[in-house]
């Protein structure tokens, strides 16, 4: 499974993102289940966000929203934080969500 996480905080929120970034890094280092396939970050007109993009091993679901819901917590103090949780699905996973089978392209 294919998570994205999109956190977004106003510019004047950054050294305390940044600080708290660095708290998780320590205290919460991605356990061997989840791999960062990338990390991006935009500055636009709310401010900043950052895109996350984790590939979960299969089984470890649960345990992988666990760990998350510890790093979001270290970043809720944060003035104007914000965050969503995706789940991206490809198309083989995608179709039989709504019965059907995926055509093969």
């Amino acid at each position: 499974m294919i998570l994205m996480y999109t956190l977004i905080w106003p510019t004047t929120s950054s050294v305390e993102m940044g600080k708290a970034g660095i708290k998780n890094i320590q205290e919460h280092p991605f356990p061997d289940f989840i791999k960062p396939i990338g990390i991006y970050y935009v500055v636009c007109e709310d401010g900043v966000k950052s895109y996350a993009l984790l590939e979960i091993e299969k089984g470890k679901e649960d345990e992988a929203f666990k760990f998350f819901n510890k790093r979001v917590a270290n970043y809720l103090p944060v003035p104007g934080f914000g965050w969503r949780e995706e789940i991206l699905r490809t198309m083989e996973e995608a179709f039989p969500l709504i019965g059907m089978e995926a055509p093969q392209v």
